[in-house]
């Protein structure tokens, strides 16, 4: 049975429904006795209700007292609770998703500006700088963004590294076979005045350090290599010169012992003369040019070291060519008895 309720010193008038299951105590399974369920009814007034329930029954000594309070609240208030419980659980899900893409964020953005701190201290190329700088720049300036915003600057910068030090690389290929280009010049085994061996052998250990691309500072390099090539120029322009003179000098000597050998002997050094002559032209052609290219200077020392070559032996055989015209000359005036007539003798 169920006594009154009371509720704030009134009457609240309300019904319970009170079961007992089982509904009988078997005491051989004392851990399965009767449980009292109550269920408050919807008579019940919106607050809270207090009252007793009275339990009575043939295995009770006694009937049971038991005190009961029945809360009631609108329906609308229990679900503020829960609506409230889920957007929390929702920011604290948003907000724990967005910590953990900002931290992958920044340990992605940690590895590319490391690798880009890496490649400004190795490369010292100012233009190689300049554009690194600008994306460590772009990479910094979002560190502090959002996940998406850093993340989107991340996946720019990615490519644009790679493209700016693939470009890089194809810049310094193309120095670095132009370099090599002029020391392969400079290394070739030419026989060569004094004038022109000491000029080469600077130039070839100037530019063997300026092919190493120092620093990786292309920029750099090429001016360096500007320079070298244009001391090489001057200086083999000052030896052609020096060289053009020595030639002249040869030339006009041979030009005024020609008439004295023997036939034979004159056509074989105007033979071999001419030849050497035109060789010569090559280094006149550099000498005359205003911008002589690494073509001209080229042809230049290959004329000069075939002459240089040929000039030693050439002019050894001059005097062998006067002897045999002295001796054909003392062979005809013997012969004729005329070795003391003053018109053979003269």
């Amino acid at each position: 049975m169920a006594e009154t309720f009371l509720k704030d010193g009134g009457a609240a008038l309300g019904s319970l429904a009170v079961t007992v299951a089982p509904h009988a105590y078997d005491p051989s399974a004392p851990q399965k006795g009767p449980q009292l369920t109550l269920q408050a009814g919807d008579d019940f007034q919106q607050g809270e209700s207090q009252g007793k329930v009275r339990v009575s029954g043939d295995q009770l000594a006694q009937p049971v007292t038991i005190p009961v309070s029945v809360l009631r609240v609108p329906t609308s208030l229990v679900l503020i609770p829960i609506l409230a419980g889920l957007v929390l659980g929702y920011v604290i899900r948003v907000r724990t998703e967005e910590q953990i893409a900002k931290k992958n964020a920044l340990v992605d953005a940690g590895r590319l500006l490391a690798r880009i701190a890496q490649e400004l201290a190795s490369k010292e190329d100012p233009g190689l700088q300049k554009e690194l700088l600008a994306i460590r720049k772009e990479v910094e300036d979002k560190s502090a963004a959002k996940a998406a915003e850093l993340r989107a600057v991340l996946e720019a910068a990615g490519p644009k590294l790679t493209k700016t030090l693939t470009d890089f690389e194809t810049r310094k290929s193309a120095f670095i076979a132009e370099a090599e280009a002029l020391l392969q010049l400079v290394r070739r085994k030419f026989t060569l005045p004094d004038t022109f061996t000491n000029l080469i052998e600077s130039a070839r250990a100037t530019l063997a350090r300026i092919v190493e691309v120092p620093g990786n500072n292309v920029a750099e390099a090429k001016k360096s290599l500007a320079a070298a090539e244009d001391l090489l120029m001057l200086g083999a322009r000052d030896a052609a010169r020096s060289w053009d003179a020595r030639w002249q000098e040869t030339k006009a000597v041979v030009e005024q012992l020609l008439p004295l050998l023997l036939p034979e002997d004159r056509a074989r050094v105007q033979t071999d003369f001419g030849t050497a002559d035109t060789t010569h032209a090559k280094v006149k052609e550099f000498l005359l040019s205003t911008a002589p290219s690494l073509q001209q200077l080229q042809d230049a020392l290959e004329a000069v070291h075939r002459n240089n070559m040929l000039l030693g032996p050439f002019l050894n055989g001059l005097p062998l060519g006067l002897q045999n015209t002295i001796d054909r000359l003392n062979l005809e005036m013997k012969d004729r008895n005329r070795a003391t007539d003053p018109e053979w003798v003269a």
